[in-house]
């Protein structure tokens, strides 16, 4: 409900600059006022300021307006200069849109902006077959860009009329005329009989008939009017003059216009892509990722460490200010939908990132596959999009063709496992070293007998599999080398220890500091370390001593 008369203010989706320059909006149009459409709704759907976005205006339109003519329908003031995008909307009683027109229009400085809907856009479809993708527009019965508008002519190409001659009647009350290019059918309502008028498709048609009672819907909508007998007036008169205030119809998201004949006019406060709260106008979530590898497939075998060829870009719009959560599906292996990320948008409702990446080898990664995903806003939701993941160093998925159907069977694996043969997780493989004396320190100048040990080695990893170790003689600078085969058991484990009696052996090579590692599978272990020292070498009686010792 806002209770509005000639030309209302609509909601700003937050405030303009403070100082800019006027669009003034014209409309021209063949269409009938009060017949054809009875609300005019004008919107800046993309302006280089987003808070400037969204900014409409409403009118209601009356029969005795002059639109093939022209008739103003929108003042916009206060606009910093850049290029805009506005729709203007023409709406029934019943508030459908029954025909629009979007228009590029640059300012920088006070602009006047003439729109055109004709009825030789009836029926036409755009893009149509052969058009370009931009000519997403009618004018003339032809697909424009949105920068064809009557004061830019030169945006429209060949076509259209050139003068009257080219602009036959389309039905007998009305004339062709030649305006800016394009055919208006200009109605003439003497040529019909009284109690009819001049449809521009139908002809002569009877005009709907208005009853004495208060503007609907609240009288009876009685078919009779209060004037002569039918048949002898107009049948058609005004009944109580209208008060907007009348018209309100308890629903904040609505405008309340008098429309012809007294009539009440409700249409929808808010425009396509728009959602109604309490009155405010919002933009409804939208998703969008686009990769560099196009058609919504990433090939994660392809460098995109760059920004120039991310691996893709993702643009979320919504309500300024809120936070989305984005939901994702792995259709290739039938998951439900589940949140994987939220951010807030930003005071304009808008959110960009992208993802940067080398190229990858890994035939195993979990994100391989089809995802579809979507995004939420205070619960209402967005499209849903689709990006798919393939690998072309990968035989099976090296396209993104292969990828759409294909379910990564390690998907599944923690962070402490891996993907064996591309078919199953199996543990990381770990390797622990325990000593008597604590600490990664053995000492060789101590007997070591059971249930005492001069180490106790734990390799666990995948159950049957064959573990190699690694050692590295640090203190010595000594090169990694393979110093053992294991073969873990049924449950992927094997634990070895070693005894030794007491050595007086100062210059033994097994003294100083050791690191090693095992491998399974070619997964590795993280390294761990082990210092041999001898209580009875005063050179190295300790561990601390033993840490860099080399022996010549």
């Amino acid at each position: 409900m806002r209770a509005l008369a000639a030309l209302i203010l609509a909601l700003a989706l937050g405030g303009c600059s403070a100082s800019g320059f006027e669009m003034i909006v014209d409309l021209r149009s063949d269409l009938r006022p009060g017949y054809d459409f009875v609300v005019v709704r004008t919107s800046i759907l993309e302006a280089p300021d987003p808070s400037v976005e969204g900014l409409r205006r409403t009118l209601a339109a009356a029969t005795t307006d002059d639109y093939v003519t022209g008739e103003r329908v929108a003042e916009l003031p206060e606009l910093p200069a850049g290029s805009y995008l506005i729709a203007v909307e023409l709406l029934d009683g019943a508030s459908t849109v029954v025909a629009s027109r979007r228009a590029r229009v640059d300012v920088h400085g006070p602009r006047s902006v003439s729109i055109v809907i004709t009825s030789e856009c009836f029926g036409v479809t755009c893009p149509g077959v052969g058009d370009p993708t931009g000519a997403t527009e009618c004018s003339a019965g032809r697909c424009v860009s949105p920068e064809c508008t009557a004061d830019n002519p030169d945006a429209c190409g060949i076509g259209g009329c050139a003068t009257d001659d080219d602009c036959p009647s389309i039905v007998s009350c009305s004339v062709g005329r030649c305006t800016g290019g394009a055919c208006f059918q200009a109605p003439d309502d003497t040529l019909c009989a009284m109690g009819t008028y001049c449809d521009i498709t139908d002809g002569c048609t009877p005009i709907p008939v208005m009853d004495a009672g208060p503007p609907p819907p609240p009288d009876a909508g009685v078919g009779t009017d209060a004037g002569s007998p039918v048949g002898t007036d107009a049948g058609f008169d005004a009944g109580p003059s209208c008060d907007p205030a009348a018209c309100d119809d308890g629903d904040p998201c609505t405008d309340d216009l008098c429309g012809v004949g007294g009539r009440c006019v409700n249409p929808p406060r808010c425009g396509a892509g728009e959602y109604c709260e309490a009155g405010a106008c919002w933009p409804e979530p939208s998703l969008s990722v686009t990769t560099t590898d196009g058609f919504g497939c990433a090939d994660l075998g392809v460098d995109h460490s760059s920004s120039a060829r991310a691996l893709w870009r993702r643009v979320v719009t919504g309500r300024p200010g809120r936070t989305f959560t984005q939901y994702n599906q792995h259709v290739g292996c039938g998951d439900p939908a589940t949140p994987a990320e939220s951010h807030a948008l930003d005071g304009s409702g808008r959110f960009e990132d992208e993802s940067l990446s080398g190229a990858s080898n890994d035939c195993d990664n979990a994100f391989l596959g089809r995802y579809a995903a979507y995004v939420d806003v205070d619960g209402r939701t967005s499209g849903t999009i689709e990006v798919t993941y393939f690998n072309s160093r990968c035989p099976g998925i090296s396209t993104c063709s292969a990828a759409r159907s294909y379910c990564p069977p390690c998907r599944d694996c923690g962070a402490s496992e891996y993907c064996y043969a591309s078919t199953s997780c199996a543990p990381l493989p770990t390797l622990t070293i325990a000593t008597t004396e604590g600490g990664g320190c053995a000492d060789l100048g101590t007997a070591h007998a059971s249930p005492a040990f001069l180490w106790r080695r734990t390799v666990t990893g995948r159950p049957g599999a064959t573990a190699t170790q690694y050692n590295e003689h640090v203190s010595c600078g000594g090169p990694v080398t393979a110093a053992d085969t294991i073969v873990l058991d049924g449950a992927g484990r094997d634990v070895a220890s070693n005894e030794n009696p007491v050595s007086t052996d100062c210059a033994s090579p097994f003294l100083g500091r050791y690191r090693a590692y095992v491998e399974v599978d070619g997964e590795t272990s993280a390294t761990t370390e082990v210092t041999y020292f001898n209580s009875n070498c005063p050179a190295i009686a300790t561990c601390a001593l033993a840490r860099t010792y080399c022996a010549p």
